[in-house]
């Protein structure tokens, strides 16, 4: 069994706290997000092969 959100999120403030944590380490760099690639929503498909063909290290963005 696959463990998600809900197993530990139990409340919309719980989520708020710990998004709001994850998201202010970010801006101070004390956490660091690697993005792979940013495809431009018309590329969606590609973005999709790649994810699937095991290319991409890091996150993908689709840029509207």
């Amino acid at each position: 069994m696959r463990s998600t959100l809900n197993n530990y999120i139990v409340t919309r403030e719980e989520l708020e706290y710990y998004a709001n944590g994850v998201l202010d380490r970010i801006k101070t760099g004390k956490l660091q997000v690697k993005i792979y690639k940013v495809y431009p929503l018309k590329d969606a498909a590609e973005a999709h092969r790649d994810l699937e063909g095991r290319k991409t290290t890091g996150k993908l963005l689709l840029k509207i």
